[in-house]
C-alpha cells in the first residue's frame, strides 16, 4: 500500500474537522474517496496509488480545502502547465489488509514495480531525490537510487532495544530536508513493508531507525555480520528496499556496486559496521568478540570497537551490567606499562554506555585514529582494568 503524508502545518490548523474518508475532486469532476490514518502527530492517506497512478515525476499538486472532508485538486506538469485530466479516473480498489500490531502494511509486487519504474511505456525516475519544486526526471538505471550498505553489529540485531544508524553522509545528502519522522522498509524479495520511526542526532545530523526495526530484524532473522543494502525508492513517504546478504555468504563484488559519487563524498566507508547510536549517542561502534569457544569465560570480557569519533566511544551495556560498572565509575586502560583512567557514562533508560571523561586524552596520547579497530580485554575484574590494543589489518 502506497501512503501519502499530509503537511503537518495543515493538519494542525484544519484536520480536527476532517472525517474519514476524504474526497479529492479533480477539475473533470472525477472524485476519489480516500481513507486516512493517524500516526502520532502525522496524517497519512492510505492507498495513495489509486490517485497517483496517472501522476508523473515532477507534477505539482495543489489541494484546495473546501471544508468538511472535501478537497479540490489541481495538477500542473513540470512545465507548470495544467495537465489534461481526460484520462484521470480514480479507480476504487480493495484496501490492502493492515496490521497495527507490528507496524507493517502490505505492498503488492505491482505497486513495488511502479514505485521503481514510474508510468508510461518508458521507465522514468528522478535522477536525484530532492525538493519537489526542484525535481527533474531523466532515464536512468535503477541502481542509481540513493543507497548505502551496512554490515550489521550486535546492537542492530541483539537485545531488547535495537537501533540502526543511517550513515551521516547519507543523512546529510538525502534526508536533510526530511519532514516526517517515519519510514517504510521492505526486503526486496517480499511484499510486506514495515513502519519504522526515525530519530535525529542533532550533533551529528544523522538519523537512526528505532521503533519497528526490531520487528523487521526479528522477522528476517538478521545476524551479526549480515550485510544490508538500503535503497531509497521514494522520498515522501520515505521508503527503502533492503537487500540482505547473510554473514555466511560472501557477496559478489558486483552485488553491492555503489553509486560512484556517493563513494567519493562519503565520510565513512560504504560498508560500515554500525553500532547502537541515536539521540545524544556517542560515536564509536562496539561489539563483543565472536564466541569461538563457548566454554572460555575470558571471551565474555572482551569487546572490539570500530572507532568513528575521537570524542566518545560506545561500549556494550551487558559488559557494564555483568561487572557492576555504573554511571560515573572509572575504568583503567593499560597499554604496555602506561595507565589511563576513563570515566563511564551509562543511560539506563536507553540501555547503552560510553567512555567520556579522559577518553580524548587517551586517544591522543595512544595515537588512536578514526577507522581503527580496537580490542578491550578485561584483565582485572575487581578493579575494572582493561588491556587495550589496536587490531592491525594483515
Amino acid at each position: 500500500m502506497l501512503l501519502q503524508l499530509i503537511p503537518r502545518n495543515f493538519v494542525e490548523r484544519y484536520w480536527k474537522d476532517v472525517s474519514n474518508p476524504i474526497s479529492l475532486r479533480l477539475p473533470n469532476d472525477s472524485v476519489c474517496k480516500m481513507f486516512w490514518v493517524r500516526w502520532g502527530d502525522e496524517i497519512w492517506l492510505q492507498d495513495w496509488k489509486r490517485f497517483a497512478r496517472s501522476l508523473r515525476c515532477g507534477d505539482l499538486l495543489v489541494f484546495q480545502y473546501k471544508g468538511g472532508s472535501d478537497f479540490n485538486v489541481t495538477i500542473f506538469d513540470d512545465s507548470k502547465l495544467e495537465i489534461d485530466y481526460s484520462n484521470m479516473i480514480c479507480i476504487d480498489e480493495q484496501e490492502a489488509k493492515e496490521s497495527d500490531e507490528d507496524g507493517y502494511v502490505k505492498i503488492t509486487n505491482e505497486e513495488a514495480n511502479r514505485n521503481r519504474k514510474g508510468n508510461g511505456k518508458k521507465a522514468k525516475k528522478c535522477s536525484k531525490i530532492v525538493d519537489a519544486n526542484k525535481r527533474s526526471c531523466t532515464d536512468s538505471h535503477p541502481d542509481e537510487n540513493p543507497n548505502f550498505t551496512l554490515k550489521l553489529s550486535r546492537f542492530s540485531v541483539e537485545g531488547d532495544t535495537l537501533r540502526l544508524r543511517i550513515p551521516t553522509w547519507f543523512s546529510k545528502e538525502y534526508m536533510n530536508e526530511l519532514l516526517q519522522r517515519n519510514a517504510m522498509i521492505r526486503s526486496v524479495d517480499e511484499e510486506m513493508a514495515w513502519g519504522v520511526s526515525l530519530y535525529l542526532d542533532e550533533s551529528n545530523r544523522n538519523f537512526t531507525m528505532g521503533a519497528g526495526w526490531k520487528s523487521f530484524s526479528r522477522e528476517h532473522n538478521l545476524q551479526v555480520g549480515d550485510v544490508c543494502k538500503f535503497e531509497m525508492t521514494q522520498r515522501e513517504p520515505l521508503s527503502f528496499t533492503i537487500t540482505i546478504v547473510p554473514a555466511t555468504k560472501e557477496p559478489c563484488p558486483e552485488q553491492f556496486q555503489e553509486n560512484q559519487r556517493v563513494q567519493e563524498n562519503s565520510e565513512t566507508s560504504p560498508v560500515e559496521d554500525m553500532g547502537y547510536v541515536g539521540n545524544n549517542y556517542g560515536e564509536g561502534i562496539s561489539r563483543s568478540c565472536p564466541n569461538h569457544d563457548s566454554e572460555s569465560p575470558n571471551l565474555h570480557n572482551k569487546f572490539e570497537v570500530f572507532v568513528t569519533s575521537l570524542d566518545k566511544l560506545v561500549i556494550p551495556s551487558e559488559l557494564l551490567k555483568r561487572h557492576n560498572i555504573s554511571n560515573g565509575n572509572s575504568v583503567e586502560l593499560k597499554v604496555g606499562e602506561g595507565t589511563w583512567f576513563v570515566e563511564v557514562s551509562y543511560n539506563q533508560y536507553l540501555d547503552y554506555g560510553w567512555f567520556t571523561e579522559g577518553w580524548k586524552e587517551f586517544v591522543r596520547e595512544c595515537k588512536v585514529k578514526i577507522g581503527d579497530t580496537c580490542l578491550f580485554e578485561m584483565i582485572d575484574v575487581q578493579n575494572h582494568v582493561f588491556k587495550f590494543s589496536i587490531i592491525l589489518d594483515v
